[in-house]
């Protein structure tokens, strides 16, 4: 079964929010570590009426990359980006977001296609804090790669203050569609898994998986779906090369 890993939120009633079901461990991207102030630069908090929603990855000075199953129903008004912090409870800059995008063929059914655009209205401030990350430039086959985020591994349960990380390995679509069935993820789609007890919930729909290619950080995926959480199957990401060209047009400044 595919579970959106968008935020538990105590306001889950409010319309088009997605209830989710009970997620089995405690306190963060499971298995993950603290992230220390700019280790990753390009990491967002999607904020939805002040409380984290889902993560996202600076592309450039007005647009972020994150997945379309957080963005699709809603306003513009219901969200503010955080940038340039480690911490949910404080730091970093705060922009409004003026604009919502997602792809024509997003399949809110299968979760195929689950890429999204988010536009805030002024100019984000780079620093050492805050940069933008390159999108991916190639068809990432095996890769040792990193995700990141402040997803929650409980239920009742809130997001760490403290960004998450994980080091995580890509694995091929084939052995994905063998552990969670004939399917479930296609090309534009891409896998994860390392072991059982470390992976992505709740809460870091929309964020980055990097990979270090041929010498540079790029944008490899979008946290899409998973079996929550860390219990053994692996987690799937939208594959950010399929869509290169689109963000590109898009996102233009």
């Amino acid at each position: 079964m595919k579970i959106a890993l968008i935020a538990l939120l105590a306001f889950a009633a409010v319309a088009n929010a997605k209830v989710l079901p009970q997620s089995l461990n405690a306190g963060r991207i499971v298995g993950g570590e603290n992230a220390r102030l700019g280790q990753f630069p390009y990491q967002i908090s999607l904020r939805y009426f002040g409380s984290h929603y889902c993560g996202g990855a600076i592309y450039n000075k007005r647009w972020i990359v994150t997945a379309a199953h957080c963005i699709e129903g809603m306003s513009p008004s219901y969200f503010k980006v955080v940038a340039g912090s480690e911490k949910l409870s404080s730091g970093g800059d705060t922009y409004d977001v003026v604009e919502l995008i997602y792809h024509k063929d997003w399949n809110s059914w299968q979760l195929y296609n689950d890429i999204g655009l988010i536009k805030v209205g002024r100019d984000i401030e780079f620093n050492e804090n805050v940069q933008p990350i390159a999108l991916s430039s190639t068809f990432v086959g095996v890769e040792n790669c990193v995700a990141s985020g402040w997803g929650t591994t409980s239920y009742p349960g809130s997001a760490p203050d403290n960004l998450q990380f994980a080091n995580v390995q890509t694995i091929t679509n084939d052995e994905c569609n063998q552990k969670h069935g004939s399917g479930s993820v296609i090309d534009t789609g891409i896998c994860t898994f390392t072991k059982y007890g470390q992976g992505m919930c709740h809460g870091d729909s929309g964020g980055p998986l990097v990979c270090t290619i041929n010498g540079r950080q790029e944008l490899v995926g979008a946290v899409s779906w998973g079996r929550p959480c860390a219990i053994g199957y692996p987690d799937a990401f939208t594959r950010v090369y399929s869509f290169k060209s689109w963000i590109e047009e898009t996102a233009r400044v």
